[in-house]
């Protein structure tokens, strides 16, 4: 069984990694958080009516709530793969504050019993992002340390007692660069990391008056005055949705963005408000 670090968003991955299942970190009750964050980032890239679907499977266990480190399946929604893994990290959140968020040893455990769950629905490959969201939680990179060291385990769970591991490829998403960066060198034999090409992208060379026709090369940056505007009327990107050049979207992490180019291989190039570009998939099925 291979494990991977992957440069892409949980909810971005190109179509050749395309996978059997995605892992999802949540509350017990299958309550999404409200406010900014993993839940957040789930709902715009599963579309409208998660909650609605996390209740009706809740309703089929026949309980108010998973039991701490359990799995349950979620139909996939606009998701690039066959379905949703809802795994029960902390307690329910009935109020206005975050429950607790689990540590590296629950983690690991909850990892490893989602890695059953989805071999016992024959899935040849799984991704997670890093898993353990929640008030006080763990850094990030710890987390995706944690997710490595539960796919090891349970191979090596398998290997002990002489029964196939199922799961082909494990993916572990983090498509920050720095964290990236980071978790690669601290993951040694656990994971290869695996970085997708920079695309390439032309800056435009705008004229300055008074440089004598010298042009002054600058990366392009998004107004505070468009972000603002923006903001209100931009529409939730989605990998469904097809974008020409000029677009604006809102991204759940990322913010506002506008389209910048549009590649031949079904993605686009988005500029985002914080400065970055970044290479988006669009006009999926």
């Amino acid at each position: 069984m291979d494990v991977t670090l992957q440069k892409h968003s949980l909810f971005d991955l190109p179509s050749q990694l395309r996978v059997g299942a995605i892992a999802h970190g949540g509350a017990a009750d299958l309550k999404l958080w409200p406010g900014p964050g993993a839940d957040t980032e789930l709902r715009a890239a599963w579309g409208d009516g998660l909650q609605a679907a996390l209740e009706t499977e809740l309703k089929q266990t026949g309980g108010a709530r998973l039991d701490i480190g359990a799995s349950l399946r979620i139909a996939r929604g606009n998701l690039h793969c066959d379905f949703l893994v809802w795994i029960a990290t902390r307690e329910p959140e009935p109020g206005v504050d975050r429950a607790k968020a689990p540590d590296t040893t629950l983690i690991r455990s909850a990892v490893k019993a989602a890695l059953v769950f989805v071999a016992e629905r024959s899935v040849l490959r799984v991704a997670f992002d890093a898993v353990g969201h929640g008030a006080d939680e763990v850094a990030r990179v710890d987390r995706i340390l944690a997710v490595a060291n539960a796919a090891q385990e349970y191979q090596d769970d398998c290997r002990r007692d002489g029964r196939p591991p199922i799961v082909e490829e494990v993916l572990i998403c983090e498509p920050d660069a720095k964290l990236f960066a980071l978790a690669r060198s601290r993951l040694g034999g656990l994971a290869r990391a695996v970085e997708p090409p920079k695309p390439k992208v032309e800056a435009k060379v705008p004229r300055v008056k008074g440089e004598k026709g010298a042009a002054k090369r600058g990366a392009p940056k998004l107004s505070p005055d468009e972000v603002d505007k923006r903001r209100l009327s931009s529409a939730a990107y989605s990998m469904k949705s097809r974008y020409v050049s000029g677009d604006y979207l809102l991204h759940a992490r990322f913010g506002v963005g506008r389209v910048e180019q549009v590649m031949p291989e079904g993605a686009v190039v988005v500029l985002f408000e914080d400065g970055e570009t970044r290479k988006m998939v669009h006009g999926r099925p």
